[in-house]
C-alpha cells in the first residue's frame, strides 16, 4: 500500500521536445511522449497500452538530434481511457560491457543530458 512518501533517490528531468521510440522485444514498435526520465528510469505517453513486464528497447531523441538507446522492461504502466492517454515507465537494465547490459557510454550521455537538463529545472 502507497504510504505517500517519496522513495526515488535519483532526480527526474524533462527534455522538452524529446521523442521516444521504443521497440519491445516481440516485435512491436512505436513512438511516444517523453514525460521524464532520471538516470534508472524513463516515463513516456504511448498511443497504445503496453504490457507490462515486457523487455524493451527505448531511443531517446534528443532536441540536439543526438540519441540514447537504453534496454529496459516495463515496470508500470496506465491507462486514461477517458481521455484516450496510456503511460509507460521502463527500468533501464544495469550498464555494463556485458551484451544483456546497456553500454557504458550511454550512461555518460544520460549523465551530461541530466546535468544540463536537471539544472534548468531547479
Amino acid at each position: 500500500m502507497y504510504d505517500g512518501l517519496e522513495r526515488r533517490t535519483i532526480d527526474r528531468f524533462t527534455i522538452p521536445d524529446a521523442k521516444v521510440r521504443y521497440k519491445q522485444y516481440n516485435g512491436s514498435s512505436g513512438m511516444g511522449e517523453l514525460i521524464d526520465l532520471s538516470r534508472s528510469s524513463i516515463r513516456f505517453e504511448v498511443y497504445y497500452p503496453l504490457q507490462e513486464g515486457a523487455l524493451i528497447e527505448v531511443t531517446i531523441e534528443l532536441p540536439n538530434n543526438d540519441e540514447i538507446t537504453l534496454k529496459g522492461h516495463i515496470v508500470w504502466t496506465y491507462e486514461m481511457r477517458n481521455e484516450n492517454r496510456n503511460f509507460t515507465v521502463v527500468q533501464f537494465f544495469p550498464f555494463g560491457t556485458d551484451e544483456r547490459y546497456n553500454q557504458p557510454a550511454n550512461l555518460e550521455k544520460l549523465k551530461a543530458v541530466e546535468k544540463s537538463y536537471l539544472l534548468d529545472q531547479i
